[in-house]
């Protein structure tokens, strides 16, 4: 993925700012905030200019929020959801022979997620968050596991 192709995705007819305003409609008067990591395709040149330019449509603001570099433990999808995906796709199908064969399982495992697998994921987010304010919010706390929340 590029920056253009990024962009794209963000912003096009039914994109991830389509879809929040669309799913998201009783926050109609709050700003919602997207995470973003810093991969190049999000942070490409001139992304964060064009895309705070689209954020406010239809009275909507949509805020993107960047995580501090090397921060995995601060991104939901490092934290959980990439190591769950990966081990249910290699139990629905194996080990895949293409591309195409990945992402067709890729698309159902994550589309199979129910919420509480995913209020998991969050919640295990949240102790995180919780664990660094409470170490000053500096780099020295140690990753946590709450006993009550599971690996999604």
């Amino acid at each position: 993925m590029d920056q253009a192709l990024y962009y794209d995705m963000m912003t096009r007819r039914g994109g991830v700012f389509d879809t929040i305003r669309t799913k998201m409609s009783w926050l109609r008067d709050e700003e919602i905030v997207v995470q973003h990591d810093r991969a190049p395709p999000h942070r490409g040149k001139g992304n964060k200019t064009k895309l705070d330019g689209v954020r406010k449509v239809n009275g909507r603001k949509i805020s993107i929020l960047r995580e501090p570099p090397q921060s995995p433990d601060l991104n939901i999808l490092d934290l959980g959801i990439f190591s769950s995906l990966k081990r249910r796709i290699s139990k629905h199908t194996g080990i895949s022979k293409t591309t195409e064969d990945l992402k067709k399982a890729a698309n159902e495992v994550y589309n199979s997620y129910d919420t509480v697998t995913m209020g998991r994921a969050w919640a295990r987010l949240f102790v995180q968050y919780t664990e660094i304010l409470r170490n000053g919010v500096g780099n020295d706390y140690k990753s946590v596991k709450h006993p009550d929340i599971e690996n999604p």
